[in-house]
């Protein structure tokens, strides 16, 4: 899912927005080091959560599910693994991308 923002907006500012709506969850804003690029990453639990991608050139997001656990990852592997990621993050994704349409 792909959201542009506002012109005032940015990753540090909507990184703060979440921190305050996400309470119980782990925000963490972090940089790919071979990438250069920054991301936020919202975990629930070890199991789910997502990262949301900021592009500097077009000043957007992309939000991706993702398990966050490694260890997660290796004990479900495969196609198990993306069908119950899909379920579980499918509202955590609808949730996140709603608050970030309201920045």
């Amino acid at each position: 899912m792909k959201i542009i923002l506002k012109e005032q907006m940015n990753i540090e500012g909507v990184y703060d927005k979440l921190l305050e709506a996400y309470l119980p969850y782990t925000v963490t804003l972090k940089k790919n080091p071979i990438g250069r690029w920054q991301y936020i990453e919202v975990k629930k639990n070890a199991w789910v959560g997502v990262w949301i991608r900021y592009k500097e050139k077009s000043n957007s997001l992309r939000i991706y599910s993702v398990v966050p656990s490694m260890l997660a990852r290796v004990l479900l592997g495969g196609l198990l693994m993306v069908t119950i990621n899909y379920f579980a993050t499918r509202n955590l994704i609808k949730d996140v991308s709603d608050k970030l349409k309201e920045l």
